[in-house]
């Protein structure tokens, strides 16, 4: 049953609170300071998923690179839904909760 509970808090705090600083305050405060232009989005989305990945860096080089992809590719998604947070925290959720499954019944990954 703990296992469960881990899982519930995957999904709750690091989704939330990886969205909200990520995609919510500082996409869109950096879009938002340089004018809210698609270009201000456009470097708001790399900047925040450059930063996503460096705050990754307890993992390896390849972590930080697909965490900043990752990182990117969620961002897109907060202009194209109208600045709503709720599909990427969601989706981060989903996606960390599938990692910590995979981990409970697979082991660590190795590589």
């Amino acid at each position: 049953m703990s296992s469960m509970y881990g899982v519930l808090y995957a999904f709750i705090s690091a989704g939330f609170y990886e969205e909200f600083t990520f995609r919510g305050f500082l996409m869109q405060g950096l879009a938002m300071l340089f004018g809210g232009s698609r270009g201000a989005w456009i470097g708001a989305c790399i900047t925040q998923g450059a930063l996503f990945g460096a705050a990754h860096a307890y993992q390896n080089p390849l972590g930080i690179a697909i965490t900043g992809t990752l990182g990117i590719l969620m961002g897109l998604l907060v202009p194209a839904s109208g600045r709503n947070l709720w599909a990427v925290i969601i989706g981060h959720g989903l996606f960390d909760a599938s990692r910590f499954v995979l981990f409970y019944f697979e082991g660590p990954p190795t590589g």
